[in-house]
């Protein structure tokens, strides 16, 4: 290969000798590296008869254990879905790079393995099931004044009654083993007696509550625990009545699907899905979804228009972004009438926003040193037609976390993107409160719902 380039080549007939181009490439001072004439690492360990088995030179290495790996590396995930599907909530075609995807959690797929197809949707798409079904459709709402009669609705409290006393007594021991004397030993679970996890929760709190009667920090943090107690005892009564932050989950088109993560790609057209593979039955399309670590983010005000097709529906979280800004999926449940003879129900509806829009809801609702302001308009979105309301901050039951903007300028103007560090996971009405609930002040974050 090296001889290749001495003497007359295709660089002499560009006009280049051989010897003046490798001088122009290595400096003229040594000519390339040969090419090594055997393998760099031995396939076998050496060993001989007789002698014990050498162990291996370094650990089998895994996807975790990667020196190099860098912290805000895109992990993507690969999800192989039919174009057309007869229980698909809308066509693919509406599915655009950047969009928060959510996956469906069901089994009812076909293949198996790399061959797996699996369901997806946008939150739109979501949206579109669960706004414009009836009242009286079991998959998309919940009927208020007879939902804890519901053997499934009954069942979902009780395990999150349960697994919110577990995280409440792991919380109220590490309160007391770090506030109270140490000397003094955490009081003990009654088993033997038949006394309940929740009894013991009461018992153990009532004790923390009386050793840090003079503790300003130890009674701050008691406070939090004391939230968990409360919610506790709310999912532990029987309430007829519909509890939102709570029985969202036994809505079937909430249950089933999850949120996944960002939209990286399709590999096909991505503004003509429906239309490219309508000539075959069985086509699909691959759309690689980044679950975590960076990724480019919609975040678009208006619909978007190109040669008469529409190019991008509305997508928006801040027109004002910023570094450091929590980007999050919000759950908003409203009550809805049944209509004559029959019951009330709930409707639920997902919308994007961030901290920032939020925290400019809460502050518009409190009062300054004068006591002025505190009466804010309900129905005004920010940042735009199509954002969050005050009216529907008040009605949010759950939430999603996506992120943390890493890049508020990623791509600017008309098809505007923001660069996300990408980590998603829910978010409870009570943890959503705590980040924006000031000391002495009410919050208004879900407070139709919060029981009191």
């Amino acid at each position: 290969m090296l001889a290749a380039i001495r003497g007359p080549s295709i660089v002499a007939a560009l006009g280049r000798d051989g010897d003046g181009y490798r001088a122009e490439i290595g400096g003229g001072k040594r000519g390339p590296v040969d090419v090594p004439s055997g393998p760099a690492v031995r396939p076998r360990l050496e060993s001989k008869p007789g002698d014990a088995l050498p162990g291996a030179p370094r650990k089998i290495p895994v996807s975790s254990q990667r020196p190099g790996k860098r912290t805000n590396e895109c992990i993507p995930y690969a999800r192989l879905m039919f174009t057309e599907q007869i229980d698909g909530l809308a066509p693919v075609g509406d599915m655009l790079p950047g969009d928060v995807m959510m996956v469906y959690r069901g089994t009812s797929t076909l293949g198996s393995h790399s061959n797996r197809d699996t369901k997806c949707a946008t939150w739109r798409q979501v949206n579109d099931a669960l706004m414009h079904a009836a009242c009286a459709k079991k998959r998309s709402t919940l009927k208020c004044l007879t939902a804890g009669q519901r053997g499934d609705v009954q069942k979902l409290r009780r395990e999150q009654k349960d697994a919110l006393v577990l995280a409440l007594i792991e919380d109220a021991t590490n309160v007391w083993k770090t506030f109270v004397n140490k000397s003094r030993d955490v009081p003990a679970h009654n088993a033997r007696d038949g006394e309940e996890l929740l009894q013991y929760a009461v018992r153990l709190l009532t004790a923390l509550d009386t050793a840090l009667a003079v503790s300003v920090d130890g009674r701050t943090a008691l406070k939090h625990v004391m939230n968990m107690l409360q919610e506790a005892v709310t999912l532990d009564h029987d309430r007829e009545d519909a509890l939102p932050q709570y029985d969202w989950k036994a809505v079937p088109v909430l249950s089933n699907w999850d949120v996944d993560g960002i939209l990286l790609s399709r590999d096909d057209d991505e503004y003509s899905a429906s239309d490219y593979h309508a000539a075959r039955a069985d086509s699909s399309v691959v759309l690689n979804v980044a679950i975590q670590g960076h990724a480019a983010v919609r975040n678009q005000t208006e619909h978007a228009f190109e040669g008469g097709r529409k190019g991008a529906l509305a997508q928006v979280f801040d027109d004002k972004p910023k570094v450091g800004d929590v980007l999050y999926l919000l759950l908003i449940a409203s009550r809805q009438s049944g209509g004559e003879g029959d019951d009330d129900c709930l409707r639920f509806e997902l919308k994007p926003s961030c901290r920032s829009v939020i925290d400019q809801h809460v502050r518009s609702t409190r009062k300054d040193s004068r006591n002025r302001g505190g009466n804010p308009v309900q129905d005004v979105a920010v940042p735009a037609d199509g954002g969050l309301t005050l009216r529907e901050l008040r009605h949010v039951c759950a939430a999603w976390k996506l992120g943390v903007v890493t890049d508020a300028a990623l791509v600017v103007g008309k098809h505007r993107r923001l660069g996300v560090h990408v980590d998603t996971k829910p978010v409870t009405l009570a943890q959503l409160r705590s980040l924006f609930l000031a000391e002495g002040e009410p919050c208004p974050i879900g407070e139709v719902w919060v029981v009191v």
